[in-house]
């Protein structure tokens, strides 16, 4: 594990956005997982002005949503579905055949995840994958538990989860989660954790005890062997 602590939420984001464009400089048919919320926003401008400065680099790159809200329609403006569209997919110019993506469109919610696994496999899995720590410790809709899935499925919301800001531009609530699995996510080639945000400096230092518990789904990622934390002090210090 890699633990870089930055000045602040900006600097945070360029060194994120640094290593990224040289790891997808190295791999630039692979996929890359995409969390939303506002520890990645940063990340996601400066991937936009360096594809107005060489769209060369995103050609081929694949994208794969992180989570969904399950039972919020896509065009609601609090899915993941609109933010993405809105701050990744439109701005580097992912074509609909690079874009793999949870929908709420599918009256099964097991079946999408069934579908989503699939794609994955055929692309070869996950290259980099982009992820924020939730106040509680989750990853993507990997919820503290008893036990965590390893598999695309459906799942419960933790009562942190149903309060997340991006909910408050809905005019509904979600009914569930649809997301990644552990074991995808620890599939990954590489992965960076943006640690910011108000509210999150214990279970930062929670996490940076190294101890491992479904109870902190973020804690896995100890053994994952390509992990950068990147940390804004300024917010989390």
């Amino acid at each position: 594990m890699k633990y870089i602590a930055c000045r602040d939420y900006d600097e945070m984001s360029r060194q994120a956005g640094a290593a990224l464009i040289g790891d997808i400089r190295r791999f630039p048919r692979q996929v890359l997982c995409t969390a939303t919320g506002n520890s990645c926003l940063g990340l996601y401008q400066w991937l936009a002005t360096r594809h107005k400065e060489d769209p060369s680099l995103f050609k081929q790159l694949g994208i794969v949503k992180l989570d969904e809200w399950g039972g919020m329609d896509e065009t609601d403006p609090a899915s993941c579905e609109a933010y993405l569209r809105t701050h990744v997919t439109g701005p580097l110019q992912i074509s609909e055949d690079r874009y793999i993506g949870f929908s709420n469109r599918n009256p099964s919610p097991e079946k999408e995840c069934e579908r989503i696994d699939q794609a994955l496999a055929r692309h070869g899995g996950i290259g980099s994958c982009i992820l924020g720590l939730g106040v509680n410790g989750h990853i993507g809709f990997n919820e503290p538990a008893d036990f965590l899935v390893a598999g695309s499925h459906k799942a419960s919301l933790s009562r942190s989860s149903k309060m997340h800001g991006m909910l408050q531009k809905s005019n509904g609530s979600p009914e569930f989660g649809l997301t990644l699995g552990m074991g995808t996510i620890m599939r990954s080639r590489k992965v960076i954790l943006l640690l910011t945000g108000d509210g999150k400096h214990a279970v930062i230092e929670e996490l940076l005890q190294g101890r491992i518990s479904t109870r902190l789904p973020a804690s896995f990622l100890w053994m994952h062997p390509d992990v950068t934390f990147l940390r804004d002090m300024e917010s989390t210090g």
